[in-house]
């Protein structure tokens, strides 16, 4: 779907609950939401409502309580307004759930190959990350891959075995851009110019950006859990039962858009 005159494009994968929104380079310096900022620095894209700012160190494991708070601080302050719900009744009661989800990888579902075969296929899809002779090789030296490669293999079992490229992909994006911030030079990139794995930079348009949401399709066992990364490659874990705003323009306000966990 293209939002009007705007430029920016949604595109929403039900089976696997799968969101992309790319905008524009009009729109750079003058986004937020769940979506982040689109300034090229990733260190701010956990901007609340109110425009103060929560870390979550990249070098801490993402389950631990100090990156949970962050992002639940983070992701509670979009919480829209009930008067202002697009896709829920003004009635609604939500209430944010922090319990810790299940892993998608660990979780006994009779459709699905055992937990112990699905988490080794997640593995060989989320491979490039931890490869010591791989790409990334030389980030291993100055960025930890562990929490990104755990990442991937949740988005990769969340999304589903079957369509897990996207899903793996938005991992090693983050990694491979917050490894360039230190300094490496990566010299066989599996990433295009347009963010995708392996693919031949046809697929997008010079400065647009985009961001992405794999949402766990097991959602009752799961407890909802939602990965985002961000227009400028954050990577962030949500787990929330209300309506919040993904991405808007807070300069012109000429798109809002709301996603339900």
């Amino acid at each position: 779907v293209t939002l009007g005159l705007s430029g920016v494009f949604v595109r929403w994968i039900g089976v696997n609950n799968y969101v992309r929104v790319t905008v524009p380079p009009t729109y750079r310096d003058r986004m937020s939401g769940l979506c982040g900022t689109f300034d090229g620095n990733s260190t701010n894209d956990l901007r609340l409502r109110d425009g103060s700012e929560v870390t979550a160190s990249s070098s801490t494991f993402p389950s631990s309580q100090t990156s949970r708070n962050a992002y639940h601080s983070f992701g509670t302050s979009w919480t829209v307004p009930a008067t202002s719900r697009l896709l829920t009744p003004t009635s609604d009661v939500c209430t944010d759930n922090t319990a810790p989800p299940s892993h998608p990888c660990d979780i006994a579902n009779s459709s699905l190959p055992a937990p112990k075969e699905r988490r080794i296929q997640a593995q060989s899809k989320c491979h490039d990350i931890m490869d010591d002779t791989g790409p990334y090789a030389l980030c291993h030296k100055v960025l930890d891959p562990k929490w990104y490669f755990e990442s991937c293999l949740y988005d990769v079992c969340a999304c589903g075995l079957n369509s897990g490229s996207d899903c793996a992909c938005s991992s090693v994006v983050a990694y491979e851009q917050e490894c360039r911030s230190k300094g490496v030079t990566i010299v066989n990139s599996i990433v295009d110019n347009c963010g995708v794995c392996h693919g031949d930079g046809s697929s997008c348009r010079s400065g647009y950006a985009w961001c992405n949401v794999f949402s766990d399709p097991h959602s009752v066992a799961t407890g909802n859990k939602q990965s985002y990364s961000t227009f400028d490659c954050l990577l962030h874990r949500f787990q929330g039962k209300c309506e919040y705003t993904l991405a808007r323009d807070c300069t012109e306000r000429l798109f809002d858009i709301h996603i339900e966990n």
